[in-house]
């Protein structure tokens, strides 16, 4: 197992399908892709993830009241993550 050491933001609001998960996402990226992982207490079943970059379509969306970007996973075509255009902003600049 190993820790992802690069740079991370905690406490991170996001969508995936009608699942709204608000501030409990821990979303970190660097040059090879991104982490997601949730708090311990709801980690139990969903082990933190990471999805190289190559495997990963970035759009922007329109969301209903906002303009978000949204992480399309080509191994699982179904799942789309949201998150607001300012963290994406952030994610996608550093």
């Amino acid at each position: 197992k190993t820790e992802f050491v690069d740079k991370k933001w905690h406490h991170q609001s996001g969508r995936m399908g009608l699942l709204g998960l608000r501030r409990v996402l821990t979303i970190g990226v660097n040059t090879a892709g991104l982490y997601l992982t949730f708090p311990f207490f709801l980690r139990i079943g969903n082990p933190p993830l990471f999805i190289p970059w190559h495997d990963i379509t970035i759009t922007e969306h329109e969301g209903f009241r906002y303009f978000c970007v949204q992480f399309a996973f080509s191994k699982v075509p179904n799942v789309k993550l949201r998150i607001t255009r300012k963290l994406g902003e952030q994610l996608l600049v550093d």
